[in-house]
């Protein structure tokens, strides 16, 4: 290698150097000054459904619940909760996240949303974790949601997480 190409590489290089330098800075300033979706105004208390809950025992009994909460239903056996939406809702949709659960959203006693995975996985004997939506309307104001949660694992049954609209 002569000379003359030694310098040309020497330049080629610090080149290089200088150029990620401004790319790290560039990054840095981005993450600092640029937009952030974590500052947004919207508040998990804000999109939180707050309404009163009733589980609805297999035996026909009922009792009030917080959601969220873990209560004690055996594994297989499908928890049932029950609410009336408020006679000003306008929200276009509710949502739960399901905890290895099969989740079945009637509004008014029409089933509106199903989730399972039973007729198509693979392997396992429960659905996926996920958020499940149900869409919903101004129309649905003043009626009844009702919320069927059942899984086959006990860690998991009887668990109602956040439900959101």
């Amino acid at each position: 290698m002569t000379k003359e190409n030694y310098k040309i590489s020497k330049i080629q290089i610090g080149f290089y150097y200088v150029l990620m330098f401004l790319i790290l800075i560039w990054f840095l300033v981005i993450q600092f000054t640029g937009i952030n979706n974590h500052n947004a105004k919207i508040q998990s208390s804000d999109i939180t459904y707050r309404g009163t809950f009733t589980w609805i025992h297999s035996d026909g009994s009922k009792e009030q619940i917080a959601v969220p909460g873990h209560y004690n239903v055996p594994a297989k056996e499908t928890m049932v909760i029950t609410t009336t939406l408020p006679e000003n809702y306008t929200q276009s949709s509710l949502a739960i996240r399901s905890s290895l659960q099969d989740i079945r959203f009637y509004i008014d006693g029409v089933l509106r949303t199903e989730y399972s995975t039973k007729d198509h996985r693979l392997t396992g004997k429960n659905s996926a974790s996920c958020y499940v939506f149900c869409p919903t309307s101004a129309a649905d104001a003043g009626k009844e949601l009702r919320i069927e949660l059942t899984t086959n694992t006990s860690n998991y049954s009887g668990v109602v997480n956040e439900i959101y609209f």
